[in-house]
């Protein structure tokens, strides 16, 4: 899958040039921007998801797989010198969309063990189940854009 690729360019950046790696990427974000949700597009409280407009709900565990595709290139950007202004909304509207949507506490009450699920990202507006998968992709994005944070916050 495309997240892949442009997850293993990201991390190797200081290690192999690849400027078809970067081109890809960079394709591959643009047309994704495409897909990713804006206020009031949809009649589901989703933006920065990513969906095709405007009748299925979208699942999260691609806000997250993708983010962290986007948070790599992100970074493969910078160290290219590369414009990331856009991966930049685009990233932050991920996020928005991971914290709008993460059980804390969430619509846990007909959950068996509610206080279990605490922190929990669901499948979809639609569907309330969690697979370890979904807490992967969306963890890991969360906190590798938290890593970006401080070193640019780091950077005088």
């Amino acid at each position: 899958a495309e997240h892949w690729t442009c997850i293993a360019a990201g991390v190797g950046r200081d290690v192999v040039q690849s400027p078809e790696a970067l081109d890809f990427c960079g394709r591959w974000a643009d047309w994704n921007e495409h897909l990713q949700y804006r206020e009031g597009e949809t009649p589901w409280p989703v933006a920065g998801s990513f969906g095709v407009r405007p009748f299925l709900a979208p699942r999260f565990t691609p806000v997250g797989s993708r983010s962290e595709a986007f948070i790599a290139t992100y970074r493969l950007f910078e160290a290219r010198g590369r414009d990331t202004r856009k991966l930049r909304r685009m990233i932050e509207g991920g996020m928005q969309n991971l914290m709008r949507w993460q059980w804390r506490p969430g619509p846990t009450q007909l959950l068996a063990d509610p206080a279990g699920a605490e922190g929990a990202f669901p499948g979809s507006p639609l569907e309330l189940m969690v697979r370890n998968d979904f807490v992967q992709h969306a963890g890991s994005a969360l906190l590798s854009w938290v890593e970006v944070l401080r070193e640019e916050r780091a950077v005088p």
